[in-house]
């Protein structure tokens, strides 16, 4: 299959815990007819963050943005000709973790998986045997991560309906449609419009 989009490029992943976004990244590796590095957050949390960490109480852990350093570094390899597919969650709004920031002039393809609470609490119970605070971290993910990336996105996948096949039959269709990737500009232009509205407000207050 011929991919009509230009490279390198940026493929992100984004929703809650067990939504298919691990195997769907491995999907996509598999049948891109380019090479495409896999990044992971919680590989880059758990293998690069945590182990720097050991022995260092958590409340003395010093102030650090480590989503904004994966997206930082995965954006990088980008900029260096590398195209990637990033599996992250949005854990805070994009503003704040400088997704928009770092992927500014980047061919970024925006994929929300979304899937329904009780069948994500499903899947990790399968594997985690009713681990409470994961479950409860599962169910902050499902009200947050979605709601912090505006719900914008270039595709939107619904893993309790389609298989992990099909979802990378959806995402390919999408790579080889001639439509460009809108979703990061979208919610580029919504951040400056809401933060000139701020201002103007700020400005009106102190002028009253």
């Amino acid at each position: 299959m011929k991919h009509t989009i230009k490279q390198p490029v940026a493929i992100i992943l984004n929703g809650p815990s067990r939504t298919g976004k691990s195997s769907l990244a491995e999907e996509l590796q598999l049948r891109l007819n380019f090479p495409a590095l896999i990044l992971s957050m919680d590989a880059f949390y758990c293998h690069t963050m945590v182990p720097a960490l050991v022995g260092i109480p958590k409340s003395k852990w010093p102030h650090f943005n480590w989503a904004s350093a994966l997206y930082a570094s995965s954006s990088s390899l980008v900029r260096e000709g590398h195209s990637i597919i990033l599996d992250t969650l949005t854990v805070e709004p994009l503003v704040e973790n400088n997704l928009l920031k770092h992927f500014e002039n980047i061919q970024t393809y925006f994929i929300g998986l979304k899937c329904p609470l009780e069948m994500m609490k499903a899947r990790i119970r399968i594997e985690q045997k009713d681990d409470e605070g994961a479950l409860s971290n599962l169910e902050t993910q499902f009200d947050t991560v979605h709601k912090n990336s505006g719900n914008f996105y270039d595709l939107e996948l619904d893993t309790s309906v389609l298989s992990t096949q099909e979802c990378g039959d959806k995402v390919l269709e999408m790579l080889d449609s001639t439509s460009e990737p809108v979703a990061l500009s979208q919610l580029r232009q919504m951040t400056k419009e809401t933060s000139n509205n701020a201002s103007k407000r700020t400005a009106n207050t102190r002028s009253a």
